[in-house]
């Protein structure tokens, strides 16, 4: 299966990636605006393979998963889980649920 690398914001890179093939497509950029500008270009484009994407807040992730397709993964609820486990761990307590 091939990955490709890009930017894309080109639509250069979006056609010689042949994105309506693709399995999925994944946006990990640090900005929300920069985020939602892919998500509404690659719309534009008819992209409707799921794309998943990185949002820094919950109320981001909440924003971009109205579009359809989009799947999200929110930072702050990622690093609240990863500091909850480590607090379980150091108190003896089990992460598994």
């Amino acid at each position: 299966m091939p990955v490709y690398f890009g930017d894309v914001s080109k639509s250069s890179t979006i056609n010689s990636a042949n994105l309506q093939e693709a399995m999925s497509i994944v946006v990990t950029m640090d900005d929300a605006k920069s985020t939602k500008d892919i998500i509404e270009l690659l719309k534009k484009k008819n992209i409707t393979v799921p794309i998943i994407v990185r949002a820094q807040t919950l109320e981001d992730l909440k924003e971009f998963e109205e579009f359809d397709y989009i799947e999200g993964i929110a930072e702050d609820i990622l690093i609240s889980s990863g500091m909850a486990e480590k607090i379980l761990l150091r108190s003896g307590l089990s992460t598994s649920v």
